[in-house]
Protein backbone atom coordinates (compact mmCIF):
# COMPACT_ATOMS: atom_id res chain seq x y z
CA UNK A 1 0.00 0.00 0.00
CA UNK A 2 2.97 2.53 0.78
CA UNK A 3 4.53 1.82 -2.59
CA UNK A 4 1.40 3.00 -4.79
CA UNK A 5 0.56 6.22 -2.77
CA UNK A 6 4.40 6.73 -2.97
CA UNK A 7 4.32 6.14 -7.37
CA UNK A 8 0.96 8.46 -6.99
CA UNK A 9 2.89 11.02 -5.23
CA UNK A 10 5.77 10.59 -7.60
CA UNK A 11 3.24 11.13 -10.90
CA UNK A 12 1.89 14.21 -9.25
CA UNK A 13 5.07 15.93 -8.91
CA UNK A 14 6.25 14.95 -12.34
CA UNK A 15 3.05 16.04 -13.53
CA UNK A 16 3.45 19.51 -12.15
CA UNK A 17 6.93 20.08 -13.01
CA UNK A 18 6.03 19.63 -16.37
CA UNK A 19 3.75 21.89 -16.77
CA UNK A 20 6.36 24.38 -14.77
CA UNK A 21 9.19 23.76 -17.42
CA UNK A 22 6.15 24.31 -20.24
CA UNK A 23 5.14 27.47 -18.81
CA UNK A 24 8.69 28.34 -18.46
CA UNK A 25 9.93 27.43 -22.13
CA UNK A 26 6.54 28.60 -23.83
CA UNK A 27 6.88 32.26 -21.87
CA UNK A 28 2.71 31.57 -21.18
CA UNK A 29 1.64 34.69 -18.69
CA UNK A 30 -1.22 32.34 -16.82
CA UNK A 31 -2.86 35.37 -15.61
CA UNK A 32 -3.44 37.01 -19.21
CA UNK A 33 -6.71 36.69 -20.54
CA UNK A 34 -6.93 35.90 -24.03
CA UNK A 35 -9.34 37.11 -26.31
CA UNK A 36 -12.15 34.39 -27.57
CA UNK A 37 -11.43 33.03 -30.98
CA UNK A 38 -13.48 33.69 -34.26
CA UNK A 39 -16.66 31.66 -34.23
CA UNK A 40 -15.34 30.08 -37.42
CA UNK A 41 -11.29 29.67 -37.54
CA UNK A 42 -10.93 30.91 -41.08
CA UNK A 43 -12.88 34.14 -40.39
CA UNK A 44 -10.01 37.06 -40.56
CA UNK A 45 -12.10 39.65 -41.06
CA UNK A 46 -13.45 41.16 -37.94
CA UNK A 47 -16.56 42.94 -40.11
CA UNK A 48 -17.40 39.13 -41.18
CA UNK A 49 -16.80 37.15 -37.55
CA UNK A 50 -19.08 40.58 -36.46
CA UNK A 51 -22.12 40.03 -38.65
CA UNK A 52 -21.73 36.57 -38.47
CA UNK A 53 -21.73 36.25 -34.61
CA UNK A 54 -24.75 38.97 -34.73
CA UNK A 55 -26.79 36.57 -36.99
CA UNK A 56 -26.24 33.62 -34.45
CA UNK A 57 -27.53 36.19 -31.60
CA UNK A 58 -31.06 36.91 -33.72
CA UNK A 59 -31.25 33.57 -35.35
CA UNK A 60 -29.41 30.68 -33.07
CA UNK A 61 -30.54 27.91 -35.17
CA UNK A 62 -28.78 29.17 -37.98
CA UNK A 63 -25.86 27.35 -38.87
CA UNK A 64 -22.70 28.98 -37.93
CA UNK A 65 -21.63 27.87 -41.84
CA UNK A 66 -24.63 30.00 -43.43
CA UNK A 67 -24.21 32.56 -41.03
CA UNK A 68 -20.70 33.39 -42.28
CA UNK A 69 -21.90 33.17 -45.70
CA UNK A 70 -24.37 35.01 -45.49
CA UNK A 71 -22.04 37.88 -43.77
CA UNK A 72 -19.45 37.99 -46.67
CA UNK A 73 -22.08 38.15 -49.37
CA UNK A 74 -24.15 40.80 -47.58
CA UNK A 75 -20.49 42.75 -47.61
CA UNK A 76 -20.24 42.13 -50.79
CA UNK A 77 -23.77 43.34 -51.76
CA UNK A 78 -23.49 46.38 -49.89
CA UNK A 79 -20.04 47.15 -51.40
CA UNK A 80 -21.98 46.58 -54.94
CA UNK A 81 -24.86 47.58 -54.60
CA UNK A 82 -23.90 50.80 -52.67
CA UNK A 83 -26.08 49.91 -50.28
CA UNK A 84 -25.50 50.21 -46.38
CA UNK A 85 -24.50 47.03 -44.58
CA UNK A 86 -26.59 48.43 -41.36
CA UNK A 87 -30.03 48.48 -44.29
CA UNK A 88 -29.54 45.40 -45.73
CA UNK A 89 -28.95 43.49 -42.63
CA UNK A 90 -32.28 45.12 -41.23
CA UNK A 91 -34.50 44.01 -43.94
CA UNK A 92 -32.95 40.44 -43.79
CA UNK A 93 -33.46 40.14 -39.80
CA UNK A 94 -37.17 41.64 -40.38
CA UNK A 95 -37.89 39.82 -42.93
CA UNK A 96 -36.71 36.53 -42.65
CA UNK A 97 -34.62 36.65 -39.26
CA UNK A 98 -31.53 35.53 -41.65
CA UNK A 99 -33.23 32.12 -42.31
CA UNK A 100 -31.93 32.00 -46.31
CA UNK A 101 -34.95 29.60 -47.46
CA UNK A 102 -37.87 31.49 -45.30
CA UNK A 103 -41.13 31.50 -47.38
CA UNK A 104 -43.91 34.35 -47.18
CA UNK A 105 -47.46 32.75 -47.49
CA UNK A 106 -47.92 35.80 -50.37
CA UNK A 107 -44.45 33.71 -51.90
CA UNK A 108 -42.28 36.20 -51.03
CA UNK A 109 -38.95 34.13 -50.88
CA UNK A 110 -35.07 34.20 -49.46
CA UNK A 111 -32.99 36.17 -47.08
CA UNK A 112 -34.59 40.08 -48.62
CA UNK A 113 -37.90 37.54 -48.84
CA UNK A 114 -38.10 39.19 -52.92
CA UNK A 115 -41.17 39.30 -54.62
CA UNK A 116 -42.13 40.86 -58.22
CA UNK A 117 -41.93 44.09 -58.27
CA UNK A 118 -42.55 46.40 -61.44
CA UNK A 119 -39.57 46.49 -63.11
CA UNK A 120 -37.22 43.77 -61.18
CA UNK A 121 -37.64 40.42 -63.23
CA UNK A 122 -36.95 37.41 -60.82
CA UNK A 123 -35.31 34.47 -61.88
CA UNK A 124 -37.93 32.00 -59.96
CA UNK A 125 -34.93 29.23 -59.57
CA UNK A 126 -32.55 31.54 -57.89
CA UNK A 127 -34.91 32.76 -55.43
CA UNK A 128 -33.07 30.90 -52.59
CA UNK A 129 -29.66 31.54 -54.05
CA UNK A 130 -28.33 33.69 -50.95
CA UNK A 131 -26.19 35.79 -53.34
CA UNK A 132 -29.01 36.59 -55.89
CA UNK A 133 -31.66 37.41 -53.54
CA UNK A 134 -29.12 40.13 -51.82
CA UNK A 135 -28.63 41.36 -55.22
CA UNK A 136 -32.43 41.24 -56.27
CA UNK A 137 -33.57 42.91 -52.88
CA UNK A 138 -31.44 45.95 -53.44
CA UNK A 139 -32.01 46.55 -56.87
CA UNK A 140 -35.90 46.23 -55.30
CA UNK A 141 -35.07 48.76 -52.47
CA UNK A 142 -33.65 51.11 -55.35
CA UNK A 143 -36.36 50.76 -57.34
CA UNK A 144 -38.66 51.56 -54.34
CA UNK A 145 -36.70 54.91 -53.70
CA UNK A 146 -36.87 55.83 -57.25
CA UNK A 147 -40.37 55.58 -56.77
CA UNK A 148 -40.70 57.08 -53.82
CA UNK A 149 -38.18 59.94 -54.30
CA UNK A 150 -35.41 59.03 -51.91
CA UNK A 151 -37.91 58.88 -48.94
CA UNK A 152 -36.15 55.67 -47.25
CA UNK A 153 -39.50 55.23 -45.14
CA UNK A 154 -41.92 55.26 -47.65
CA UNK A 155 -39.99 52.74 -49.86
CA UNK A 156 -38.96 50.25 -47.15
CA UNK A 157 -43.22 49.90 -46.27
CA UNK A 158 -43.67 49.68 -50.10
CA UNK A 159 -40.82 47.01 -49.73
CA UNK A 160 -43.11 45.65 -47.37
CA UNK A 161 -46.50 45.81 -49.59
CA UNK A 162 -47.42 48.61 -48.09
CA UNK A 163 -46.95 47.56 -43.88
CA UNK A 164 -45.99 51.07 -41.60
CA UNK A 165 -45.04 48.81 -38.79
CA UNK A 166 -42.58 47.32 -41.19
CA UNK A 167 -40.27 50.32 -40.86
CA UNK A 168 -39.72 50.08 -37.61
CA UNK A 169 -38.81 46.96 -37.53
CA UNK A 170 -36.00 46.76 -40.09
CA UNK A 171 -34.82 50.49 -37.89
CA UNK A 172 -35.40 48.31 -35.18
CA UNK A 173 -32.90 45.89 -37.01
CA UNK A 174 -30.75 48.77 -38.04
CA UNK A 175 -29.97 50.55 -34.88
CA UNK A 176 -30.09 46.87 -33.56
CA UNK A 177 -26.66 45.57 -35.63
CA UNK A 178 -25.45 49.60 -35.57
CA UNK A 179 -24.69 49.32 -31.79
CA UNK A 180 -23.52 45.32 -31.10
CA UNK A 181 -21.59 46.32 -34.03
CA UNK A 182 -20.13 49.15 -32.56
CA UNK A 183 -19.49 47.43 -29.03
CA UNK A 184 -17.63 44.80 -30.26
CA UNK A 185 -14.75 47.12 -31.96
Amino acid sequence: MQLKNTTNIVIAALALIGSIVWIYLYNIDIHTKVPPPPIVKEIINPEIDTLTRYQKKVNPNLPIEIAELQARLILKAAKEEKTAVELIVGIAQAESAFKPTATSSAGAAGLMQVLKSTKIVIDPSKKYDIAYNLKTGCDILKEKMEINKGDLSKSLADYSGGAKWYVEKIYSGFVSYKIYRDGTK
